[in-house]
């Protein structure tokens, strides 16, 4: 019997990562690369989370002028936001790179892959997957996440205070 502690998360599981990482395997399953599915998987996500947290009319029709734009770029292996490519290496920076490649190898992607493999819904899974993983970063005293109210992105987005909050190549973030 195998007694070892499974790796911790580096920072806590958002359902932005959930989601990002159950839109790449929806991706891989309708026949999208696996590079393509990542990038597609991280465009979505950040679409989704920069039309959630979007304060005005003005703003969310732009984003769903974008969204529309990356949806009309059949013939290119990468969506771009803002001009820039949602890439596999993205993706690995801002999703498995935040968690730390150990945690997402050994813990999440297995258990993302599970639920997925079981037909469960994102809707379903998005909380539940996470509790025990961000409970044991809490109580380690380690968690650096930030709230799970705001979109903690790698890439600047709305704030529901009305600012962005951008987290640079540091890790650092700042609001403004």
């Amino acid at each position: 019997m195998d007694d070892a502690i499974p790796t911790p998360p580096r920072m806590r599981a958002r359902r932005f990562d959930v989601f990002a990482e159950y839109q790449r395997l929806q991706a891989e399953e309708k026949g999208l690369d696996a590079d393509a599915a990542k990038g597609y998987g991280l465009w979505l996500a950040k679409v989704v989370a920069a039309r959630r947290f979007a304060k005005k009319g003005e703003t969310k029709a732009a984003l769903a002028d974008k969204s529309k734009a990356g949806q009309e770029e059949p013939r290119e292996k990468y969506r771009s936001l803002d001009g820039e490519p949602q890439t596999a290496e993205l993706f690995d920076r801002e999703i498995v790179g935040r968690m730390g490649e150990d945690f997402y190898g050994e813990s999440f992607q297995p258990a993302i892959r599970a639920a997925f493999d079981r037909h469960e819904r994102y809707a379903d899974i998005r909380d539940a997957v996470r509790a025990g993983w961000n409970a044991a970063l809490k109580s380690s005293g380690a968690d650096r996440g930030a709230s799970e109210e705001g979109p903690n992105l790698l890439s600047p987005f709305p704030t529901r205070e009305g600012g962005t909050t951008a987290i640079d190549r540091t890790g650092e973030s700042s609001t403004r």
